[in-house]
């Protein structure tokens, strides 16, 4: 008899009209909200709690609705009701997920949420206004495929099922609306002030505002609550730590099983697949793998360097190879990437001297190599600065020396450069000065571009390519401009910018060059932060590969301190290493502080240690 026992002030034998509600909605008005109670203590004077609602005192034995027995309907009650009602009566099973007869079913009486379960996994138990309701979890595992998977037999709910989960809103009825649903503690507001409202699972809860004298007034029979009068006003503290149903103790972690056992909370792992209450479920059969059981889950973390459980703990940081985890051990396979030979890593720049090293590319810079006459440029203008053969020149222009220079002329150094064809010449013309003297010897005398060449600025990731050429120069003894290798003056300029993740590349000087992928070195990986190889020792293991003891002294009190060693960058590709020769050595740290009667034993090899009375 679910409409009889949820509300008994406004529900009636109506059926519900809209797909998707929980049990029937009343027709008929209510004269006013009705007061809603759990014990006597929760009505006016001279009221008692019947059935959940508050009403005047009645003979014992009478039923304050219909004159039946005060403890619930009778079986006849309950057989009209069901036949007038067969959709939603809880014995009808209301379709729910995991639907079926508990130690609790919809519609059962109760006082505590503990009082409301009915054994099911997937449904919550509450207990609201004295009677129980049974909405589905909004689970994965309580998943649902039509709106019927949600029935939690609640009159003013609207079951959804949405993405194959149940979730529930306020049901309102466009006819004739419930008064008593609602969906927050605003629509519970007593016009009359003799009551306070509270919605809970969709329904409006009042209870009598009246004065306590005591504390014994304002128990409200939930243990997990501490009850005490306060200035006339009752306060429901609630106790830290404190359960009353299984609800109450989620940990939010699928692998344990949660139980609410005499009010305090109860966490025990589970038995399916990936849970654990102990480390012995844990083992994966991998010899390369530290089993552990970790809140109640198997975690499988690798046993020390070269182990993995994940294709990505074996990158090896060389974009070239392919890096697969096989039955716990790391496996690099060369990929369509690797270099075969130097000639593979070929970069275009006289300036690098290219290698091909385990499959990766090297291109180291060379010391004091050119490219172009501006790479040679000392800032020094009594100096003529060439790059030849990649190597600069540097040589000192200076009248007398028997050469015509680069910033010498007919007139500054006649006996360099020779005498002039004229005394002067007409200021602002072609290799001719506002002075009206002869331009010096290199100077930019027209636009003609000449040799043109194109090269890299050097090698690795951010070379840019160059375009270099020549422009017609001034003789230095006269207004000629010309474009002969004597006058010839070298220029060079940015043809393209490579970003930092890229490099150039030049495959014939006659043709333009053009930005590749950067040198195999992949930024972010340990041994290569930042596209440059890590520093030769750089720490790049996990684990501890060898162990370390040594004592702060031979006397009594000694300390024991530990230092371990990892695996550490090679300086020169990103592979970490074991080798002792790249070891990262952690700093000392105290490993064990012996007594004032101790003294501090290490072995001859370091790697034991222990306190002892004997030195």
């Amino acid at each position: 008899m679910i409409q009889r026992v949820l509300v008994v002030s406004i529900l009636s034998a109506g059926t519900a009209a809209c797909v998707g509600r929980s049990g029937n909605n009343s027709n008929a008005s209510s004269p006013g909200p009705a007061i809603f109670c759990a014990v006597a203590g929760d009505c006016p004077v001279g009221q008692d709690c019947i059935d959940g609602n508050c009403a005047p005192e009645v003979t014992p034995g009478k039923d304050a609705i219909s004159g039946g027995d005060a403890t619930g309907p009778t079986t006849a009650d309950a057989a009209s009701e069901s036949e007038a009602n067969p959709a939603t009566t809880p014995q009808d099973g209301g379709g729910a997920v995991g639907e079926g007869v508990g130690s609790a079913p919809a519609g059962s009486a109760c006082k505590l949420d503990q009082d409301c379960d009915d054994n099911k996994a997937c449904s919550l138990d509450k207990c609201v206004n004295g009677y129980c309701y049974h909405p589905i979890k909004s689970e994965p595992a309580c998943s649902c495929t039509k709106t019927g998977d949600c029935d939690d037999s609640n009159a003013c709910t609207a079951n959804i099922c949405k993405s194959g989960l149940c979730t529930y809103a306020k049901f309102v009825n466009p006819n004739n609306a419930d008064p008593t649903c609602c969906a927050a503690d605003g629509e519970c507001a007593d016009p009359s002030g003799a009551t306070s409202g509270k919605c809970v699972e969709y329904h409006c809860i009042f209870k009598a505002i009246s004065k306590c004298k005591v504390n014994a007034d304002c128990d409200d029979s939930n243990t997990c609550t501490t009850d005490v009068c306060v200035s006339g006003a009752c306060e429901n503290k609630a106790k830290l730590g404190c359960c009353m149903a299984d609800a109450a103790c989620s940990d939010d972690n699928p692998c344990s099983v949660d139980t609410c056992d005499k009010g305090t909370c109860q966490f025990k792992g589970a038995s399916s697949a990936g849970c654990c209450a102990d480390v012995s479920a844990c083992d994966d059969g991998v010899p390369c793998t530290l089993d552990s059981c970790e809140k109640y889950q198997c975690q499988h973390q690798p046993a020390g360097d070269g182990c993995c459980v994940t294709d990505k703990q074996c990158d090896d940081g060389k974009a070239c190879t392919i890096d697969t985890c096989q039955n716990g051990t790391c496996d690099h396979q060369p990929g369509s990437n690797c270099c075969k030979t130097a000639t593979d890593c070929d970069d275009s720049s006289p300036c690098t001297a290219d290698e091909c090293k385990g499959g990766e590319c090297v291109n180291t810079p060379k010391n004091d190599c050119c490219i172009t006459d501006l790479d040679c440029d000392d800032n020094n203008p009594v100096t003529t600065d060439a790059c030849v053969d990649n190597v600069c020149s540097s040589t000192t222009s200076a009248c007398g020396d028997g050469t015509c220079g680069d910033g010498e002329s007919c007139q500054s150094c006649a006996g360099d450069c020779g005498p002039c064809n004229s005394d002067k010449c007409t200021p602002g013309t072609t290799c001719c000065t506002a002075a009206g003297q002869f331009a010096p010897k290199g100077t930019v005398c027209g636009t003609l571009k000449t040799s043109v060449s194109y090269v890299c600025s050097g090698g690795g990731n951010g070379s840019d390519v160059l375009k270099t050429y020549k422009l017609p120069g001034c003789a230095g003894t006269s207004t000629l401009c010309s474009s002969s290798s004597t006058y010839a003056v070298a220029q060079s300029e940015v043809y393209k910018t490579c970003p930092t993740t890229q490099k150039c590349q030049v495959t014939s000087p006659q043709t333009p060059g053009n930005c590749v992928s950067g040198d195999k070195c992949t930024p972010g990986s340990t041994c290569c932060p930042d596209g440059q190889y890590a520093a030769k020792g750089t720490k790049c293991g996990t684990f501890a590969t060898k162990k370390l003891y040594t004592c702060s002294s031979a006397s009594k009190g000694a300390t024991i301190y530990l230092s371990e060693a990892f695996g550490g960058c090679t300086g020169s590709s990103t592979s970490c290493s074991t080798s002792a020769t790249y070891l990262y050595w952690s700093p000392q740290q105290t490993y064990k502080k012996c007594s004032s009667t101790q003294y501090c034993q290490v072995s001859s090899t370091g790697t034991t240690a222990s306190c002892s009375t004997t030195p």
